[in-house]
């Protein structure tokens, strides 16, 4: 029997998984290599119409591989209780973001972005009546300035934008 702590697809995969550490990590790493090299090259192109209207052909048994492992991930990773507030929190600093940045936008508070975008921003509503950005265009704005930002940067973000930083306000995010 395996312990609690252990997931053990071995029997399927020829994994198993314990404590995370440096060697288990590199044999995580090989197996997600080489399986996604074995299901990219046991794919093949069909012309078209294909089969069913499909022109990507996949043997059975991959795609029953690849369903078995979408489901350990929702499993194990997505919908680990022990990662909910981990996953709250991030969601949380996801709508601060927007928020804050899309505030930005509407009242032209351009110093918030990140350099690249706060040009980007400066120049699409320069286009604009009375110089502002319709909402379309600025919720895509906004979801490309976070979407660029690393996941580091996102928090020192949040934390900045809500005062909860240990740094200097001085101290740059990003360049």
């Amino acid at each position: 029997s395996t312990p609690n702590s252990t997931l053990c697809i071995g029997p399927v995969f020829g994994v198993q998984f314990n404590d995370g550490g440096r060697d288990q990590q590199k044999r995580l790493s090989d197996f997600v290599s080489s399986n996604i090299s074995k299901f990219v090259t046991t794919a093949t192109l069909q012309a078209p119409p294909g089969e069913d209207g499909e022109a990507l052909v996949r043997p059975r048994d991959t795609l029953q591989e690849v369903q078995l492992l979408k489901e350990l991930t929702w499993t194990y990773v997505i919908e680990n209780p022990a990662l909910a507030a981990h996953q709250r929190g991030q969601r949380l600093a996801i709508q601060t973001l927007f928020s804050a940045f899309n505030g930005a936008a509407i009242e032209k508070q351009w110093t918030l972005f990140p350099a690249f975008y706060r040009e980007q921003a400066i120049s699409l509503a320069g286009v604009h009546k009375d110089h502002v950005i319709p909402v379309e265009e600025r919720v895509r704005l906004v979801a490309d300035t976070i979407a660029a930002l690393t996941d580091r940067q996102a928090i020192l973000l949040y934390q900045q934008f809500t005062g909860v930083s240990q740094s200097s306000m001085l101290d740059p995010v990003m360049s």
